[in-house]
């Protein structure tokens, strides 16, 4: 079973941008499935409120703030890529969408969860609406 990064933000992040007529709320639960990989939020470190599968190769997560009403409004995130098929290649684009805040955190992505390294910036932006993409 091929195995992909953990990311978390003021951990986790990716580029590429998902076509706007999907920009909308996320509203599938976690794990999700997009056929080719899974995305789960459920290890230690982890965050992410809902997930929506747009393909096969691209989803958009919700994030909330952790506490009601936030606090700070500036929400965390994490989340573990699975592929299926061990032999399985290509591009995953998650796109971050925040309920109440922007993207402020790079990404860093860890295969294991133990050494944390930053995503290249090629793979990453923010938009201006606050959104995040992730090319992973």
């Amino acid at each position: 079973m091929k195995r992909f990064p953990i990311i978390a933000a003021g951990v986790a992040c990716l580029l590429a941008t998902a076509p706007l007529a999907y920009a909308q709320d996320a509203a599938g639960e976690l794990p999700c499935d997009t056929g080719l990989y899974e995305i789960s939020a459920d290890h230690e470190g982890a965050r992410a409120n809902a997930c929506r599968v747009f393909n096969p190769r691209g989803v958009i997560l919700t994030i909330e703030p952790e506490d009601p009403p936030p606090i700070n409004p500036s929400s965390w995130y994490g989340f573990h890529v699975r592929a299926k098929n061990a032999n399985e290649q290509g591009t995953l684009v998650v796109t971050l969408r925040y309920s109440t805040s922007r993207h402020r955190y790079a990404p860093r992505t860890s295969i294991g969860g133990r050494e944390w390294n930053p995503l290249p910036e090629r793979q990453w932006l923010v938009h201006e609406d606050g959104r995040a993409t992730m090319e992973l």
